[in-house]
């Protein structure tokens, strides 16, 4: 089963917080023109289930030097550009299945009220968890419509002008939706039975591959590639560019790596030097997908330690792999200074390289643990 995303903009549009200083005293609002009334600042926005979503604020962002400014800006777009990549390493039918919610969310007001009230739910935690999997348990998030519910659901988009995919399609992702003992889990470490991590675990960073598979594979490419089954071979699809004039073939995610590398040209441009030459190491990577340039990458970003604007832009995170080797993606970028959490009941600092988040928007789990858990997320062509 394989589904091809629209390539329209997505609803939930991407955003990066630029994390700047800020204090703990009242933000200034004004009334008709008057003078500034000092009101309380407001942290939980809302919640959906147990997770809630806070507001981190930036008052600092203000005093940055305009170049500063629009290096944060080009950053922030290199970022959006690159984060539907995440969204499909983490489960192959993720983009699909966003673009059919996000049409029925659209058109929810012409649906029931308790319909429109779970699909209302259900698309909200697909985009705090970039996708129907919970990014803490790593287990499905079940959608609650009924299939009665959901094919009035349906109707009543249809009815209304929503660009909905084919009858067989939307069946489909309904079962993937809803079904529990289906992509139970896209991160299964520790499958029942003695089973194999990898067949347990529906992430799309492979497809076909068992663990037995890789006792016979070499990985050139460990940190960014999926591994594909056909045939009785296993091979790897990089992701990269491409550079052709050099012999290097085009790679898995090119397009959205060029309009990556696209954004992070327009940083350089007005980046400090130190940043800047570390900024065109991670340009020359994502063309070639080489190991030793992510190194170069690397070794230039800890030796930028002057920069106001700090930048993290690639595949980083294993965790997302059962093996702990495949990298996600994922882009942060933040001035070197302080943000206020009060919610959290802390101070996050990013001082000395200490990172704190991973981009978009901020998730808090409620009452999961003892204390808060603060999560971020990052990360059209699905293939190309």
């Amino acid at each position: 089963m394989r589904f091809t995303p629209r390539q329209t903009p997505p609803l939930a549009i991407s955003l990066i917080l630029v994390l700047a200083g800020c204090s703990a005293a009242p933000v200034e609002t004004y009334v008709n023109g008057s003078e500034p009334v000092a009101t309380e600042r407001r942290h939980l926005l809302e919640r959906i289930d147990d997770t809630g979503v806070i507001q981190l604020y930036a008052d600092g962002f203000d005093d940055l030097s305009l170049r500063d400014k629009v290096l944060c800006f080009h950053l922030a777009n290199a970022a959006i550009a690159g984060r539907d990549i995440f969204i499909d390493q983490k489960f192959e039918h993720s983009l699909a299945i966003r673009d059919l919610l996000e049409e029925l969310y659209m058109h929810r007001a012409d649906m029931a009220a308790s319909t429109a009230k779970e699909i209302e739910r259900y698309t909200k935690l697909f985009w705090l968890n970039n996708g129907i999997h919970d990014h803490v348990t790593t287990k499905k998030r079940l959608f609650g419509l009924s299939l009665a519910e959901y094919q009035l659901a349906l109707r009543a988009a249809r009815k209304s002008g929503a660009n909905l995919p084919s009858a067989h399609v939307v069946s489909e992702l309904y079962s993937v939706m809803s079904d529990p003992n289906t992509f139970e889990s896209c991160t299964n470490k520790s499958p029942d039975n003695d089973g194999d991590p990898l067949e347990a675990s529906c992430n799309n960073l492979y497809s076909g591959v068992s663990t037995i598979d890789l006792a016979r594979v070499k990985e050139l490419y460990p940190l960014n590639s999926r591994l594909v089954k056909r045939g009785g071979t296993v091979s790897e699809e990089v992701y990269r560019i491409g550079d052709p004039k050099n012999g290097i073939p085009r790679g898995r995610y090119a397009v959205k790596l060029s309009r990556v590398v696209k954004h992070l040209r327009l940083a350089a441009e007005v980046a400090p030097e130190k940043t800047r030459v570390a900024l065109e190491h991670l340009i020359k990577y994502y063309h070639t997908g080489d190991p030793k340039d992510w190194h170069d990458y690397n070794v230039a970003w800890v030796k930028d330690n002057d920069s106001v604007v700090d930048t993290i832009n690639g595949f980083i995170e294993v965790y997302v792999d059962a093996r702990g080797i495949k990298d996600c993606r994922r882009e942060v970028h933040e001035p070197d200074q302080i943000v206020d959490c009060t919610l959290c009941g802390d101070t996050v600092a990013p001082a000395n390289r200490q990172r704190h988040m991973d981009a978009e928007f901020v998730a808090v789990r409620l009452g999961a643990r003892k204390g808060h858990s603060v999560v971020g997320s990052d990360n059209d062509e699905r293939i190309v």
